[in-house]
């Protein structure tokens, strides 16, 4: 087992350990759309309870369409059965994890109401809601604070917990790429859970590794659509509900789409308008330097991180470009003077 360090990082309050304590029961839920830092984050602290002789049940309301995370499904129920919520007690309390909204946690935000509920995020925008809050916008991934919280307790880190909390922290970071001269921390942090039995090498593979050949014609695709503004310091492409017909949502590779466009001379931003049905569009927003896309997202519904955010738009590509591309525009210009 490894010696925790003296002095922890992402250590959550007091009140926090203490809800932990508190209760035997534990409902563990994360967004729509899950990612590697949400899932990880809600497998890693399943186990930590369960080793504390608690019983943890998890939940996501899906879908689960990345290659990366689509072996994870079996693990999570989308909805809390009838017969679970009629035998919730006192000793029954609800975790949100990675969610800076009520509403990313689709219909189990009906099954939870009324229940205690403590939630743990790391996104700087979103709505304010639960009993209980831990949000540490200067956390990389919310797998570092799950990781926090479980050494918190001077517990070691298991090696099935240590590789889904890499696995968190790598999809999150972009696999380290996104961490700045600040980000020490969060090296410190992963070489402990290398420690405890996490593969650097088999993470890259899992997020890197195994796409189907349509997300390589995907990839292409929206590479040819893209389009420079604001004096190439913008790059907008987007993908429509054709291709989603034709290659299917594991065509979508985000991450490798996001590098080769932030990678181009002189970009500071990317905007993605994806068509998901007809009158229905999501947004993918990355910055690089000055430009805050968190917010502006928070101006369309949506939320995320200063550099990496996204909403949900109801109406027809055409009419979002015209709202949204100005607008960014608009922000870049302000930044340059």
């Amino acid at each position: 087992m490894n010696k925790i360090p003296a002095k922890q990082h992402y250590t959550p309050p007091l009140e926090i350990r203490d809800f932990f304590r508190s209760f035997q029961n534990f409902l563990i839920l994360g967004h729509t759309e899950p990612d590697g830092d949400c899932l990880g984050s809600q497998l890693a602290l399943a186990h930590f309870l369960q080793a504390r002789g608690c019983c943890a049940e998890l939940y996501s309301p899906g879908p689960f369409s990345r290659p990366e995370i689509e072996g994870l499904a079996p693990l999570f129920k989308a909805r809390i059965p009838s017969e679970s919520l009629n035998d919730i007690d006192a000793n029954t309390a609800v975790v949100v994890l990675d969610c800076s909204t009520p509403d990313r946690i689709g219909e189990l935000k009906d099954d939870i109401e009324g229940l205690p509920l403590c939630v743990i995020d790391h996104h700087a925008s979103g709505t304010v809601f639960g009993d209980l809050r831990w949000v540490d916008p200067q956390s990389p991934a919310v797998t570092l604070m799950i990781q926090g919280l479980i050494e918190s307790f001077n517990q070691s880190v298991s090696s099935e917990a240590a590789r889904q909390l890499f696995f968190g922290l790598s999809t999150d970071t972009g696999f380290f790429r996104h961490l700045t001269e600040s980000g020490s921390p969060a090296f410190t942090s992963a070489a402990r859970l290398i420690e405890a039995g996490a593969s650097p090498k088999e993470t890259f593979s899992r997020m890197y590794g195994n796409r189907p050949f349509a997300s390589r014609v995907l990839l292409g695709r929206m590479l040819e659509r893209a389009r420079q503004l604001s004096e190439n310091r913008l790059i907008y492409t987007y993908e429509t509900l054709s291709d989603l017909e034709e290659l299917g949502p594991a065509a979508r590779d985000s991450d490798m789409l996001y590098q080769l466009l932030l990678g181009t001379k002189g970009c500071e931003a990317a905007v993605v308008i994806r068509e998901e049905k007809n009158g229905s569009c999501s947004v993918g927003l990355r910055a690089l330097f000055s430009l805050d896309v968190g917010a502006l997202a928070a101006g369309f519904g949506g939320g995320g991180h200063k550099k990496a955010a996204g909403f949900s738009f109801a109406g027809e590509r055409s009419d979002l470009e015209k709202r949204l591309l100005p607008l960014i525009e608009e922000h870049l210009q302000s930044s340059a003077k």
